[in-house]
């Protein structure tokens, strides 16, 4: 059975899958998405691994909340200033802003028990 910690995870690699087409397509940004990319995979890993590990002051599942939040705040963005995306990519800031929301309260909670 999969977790929201399991899913935390895979939210944040294809968001880093996303973060390389981009910075393959757009010179100006990619050295910022490479280190979007790191980032984002060393936390999916990290969360993966150990939902309620921590790093300093904060756990994995706090560290992958605030992720997804920001890829959440990026996709709007993308949507925004590209319109044929936007109904997409609102979706998909809808999508990471609600794993955030419960990532980082209850990690290992079961996908089932949301419904």
């Amino acid at each position: 059975m999969q977790t929201f910690a399991d899913m935390s995870a895979e939210l944040l690699t294809e968001a880093a899958a996303f973060f390389k087409k981009l910075s393959e397509t757009n010179p100006a940004v990619r050295a910022q998405m490479k280190e979007n990319i790191a980032t984002f995979i060393q936390v999916a890993e990290l969360i993966k691994k150990s939902p309620l590990g921590r790093v300093e002051n904060m756990t994995h599942a706090e560290m992958a909340a605030r992720l997804l939040r920001e890829a959440s705040l990026f996709f709007k963005s993308v949507g925004e200033q590209n319109p044929p995306l936007k109904e997409q990519m609102d979706q998909n800031a809808e999508i990471y802003s609600t794993v955030a929301a419960i990532v980082e309260k209850t990690p290992q909670r079961l996908l089932e028990e949301n419904n």
